[in-house]
């Protein structure tokens, strides 16, 4: 399995083999599981199924199936998104 500092890594290289410019790339690993957040000003006017597909196609291809299943939370948003506030 890739440490956070190699997922980060992959997925930068990701974001540009996309052209995902300006992408902005947070990898945690709260104990086993890994958190990805992907903030790109070029997932405006695309759905959340549409983000994901992009996204979770080069995950597969460019990541280890230990690395793949570990990865529980995956948010992919504009920078708009970003700053919505929570609901409490």
């Amino acid at each position: 399995m890739l440490n956070p500092k190699q997922i980060r890594r992959r997925l930068q290289t990701i974001a540009g083999n996309l052209n995902l410019h300006n992408a902005e790339i947070h990898v945690e690993k709260p104990g086993k599981w890994v958190h990805i957040q992907i903030i790109a000003p070029d997932f405006r006017g695309k759905s959340g199924g549409e983000r994901e597909n992009i996204i979770w196609r080069e995950l597969e291809r460019q990541f280890d199936d230990e690395t793949i299943l570990s990865i529980t939370q995956c948010y992919l948003l504009t920078p708009e998104e970003r700053e919505v506030p929570v609901p409490k």
